[in-house]
């Protein structure tokens, strides 16, 4: 399988360890935006039973089985029947090393909390989904700051779920990945909002009720320098509207220029966590001809924003140009 896969000089975007509450850890590889089951790791025995054969991982034997997907393609089910400790996956991992070498990405889905402590045993992660079910449970700031003390290379994070937190510190680790997604509720959302100080943001808001206009602090905040220095894209899903003709008039927002910028936008994070598709179109490219635009002060940089509304709230996109 080695030789095979090597031959065919296969390049994968990112390789996915996903770890389920059950004894699940299952191992995807995603080519050109599509994922391919390669394994799923067990620990009960009683889980497979028929066509068990000896399979050779990473020089190690260990009972397993074929098994195949929906769509047809083949993918291995490996068993531990008799061990406590985390060679399986550890074989695993040297396995899929051996396959695809130099990936740059390893992604990591933690199908809920308490499989966190597991998760000690996938290295060189880059990417976290932390999720939860349902996703309107609370995640705590707490479990964030835990998996990135793990895996401390990590760029994006995405918490499938609430995000709440008494407070949050300006050295909180996750205000200061390369991106950074979540759900967030109450002044959690606003102080992500100020205290993020990477390139890629989405906040999605819980909260239908609200005196000050995330909006309005996000424009204010990047014309006058006040933060986001490194800031290059910003989703914000909000549950009430605003009022965009205030925020044209205060902001002084004005219409695509062709001469100023481009039409499309291109400068994208290829994360494959953080949920920035529908952002583009089939190009991979956003097309911003009815976003508005606002220069910073001093500076003279442009950026550009699309308010969407309807009867559910409002979603905005906010993208810096690099000119």
């Amino acid at each position: 399988m080695k030789e095979l896969v090597r031959g065919a000089s296969l390049k994968p975007l990112y390789i996915k360890y996903r770890l389920d509450p059950s004894p699940y850890v299952s191992v995807l590889v995603c080519f050109e935006q599509q994922e391919e089951m390669l394994a799923i790791a067990l620990k009960k025995p009683q889980l497979l039973t028929n066509g068990i054969t000896m399979v050779k991982i990473a020089d190690l034997q260990f009972q397993g089985r074929y098994q195949k997907t929906d769509d047809g393609a083949l993918y291995l089910q490996y068993l531990e029947p008799n061990r406590e400790d985390d060679s399986v996956l550890i074989s695993l991992q040297d396995h899929v090393d051996a396959l695809f070498p130099n990936v740059s990405r390893i992604s990591l889905t933690c199908m809920h909390p308490s499989v966190i402590p597991r998760s000690r045993q996938i290295r060189n992660v880059t990417d976290i989904l932390l999720t939860s079910h349902p996703i309107t449970t609370d995640l705590s700031t707490d479990h964030i700051e835990h998996l990135l003390a793990i895996h401390r290379n990590t760029k994006s994070f995405y918490a499938n779920g609430q995000i709440s937190a008494v407070e949050l510190l300006d050295s909180s680790p996750f205000l200061h990945l390369d991106m950074f997604s979540c759900w967030a509720a109450g002044n959690v959302f606003f102080l992500v909002l100020r205290k993020f100080t990477g390139r890629w943001l989405h906040l999605i808001y819980c909260i239908n009720n609200v005196d000050t206009c995330p909006l309005e602090e996000l424009l204010e905040t990047w014309r006058t320098r006040r933060t986001h220095e490194n800031l290059r894209g910003v989703r914000l899903s909000l549950g009430h509207q605003v009022n965009v003709p205030e925020l044209i008039y205060r902001f002084n927002l004005q219409k695509w220029n062709p001469a100023r910028r481009p039409r499309y936008y291109t400068n994208v994070p290829k994360i494959n966590h953080v949920e920035y598709g529908d952002m583009f179109d089939k190009s991979g490219k956003m097309d911003t001809s009815e976003f508005y635009d606002i220069q910073q002060i001093d500076t003279g940089k442009w950026a550009s924003i699309h308010i969407a509304q309807s009867t559910n709230g409002t979603a905005a996109k906010f993208c810096v140009w690099d000119l």
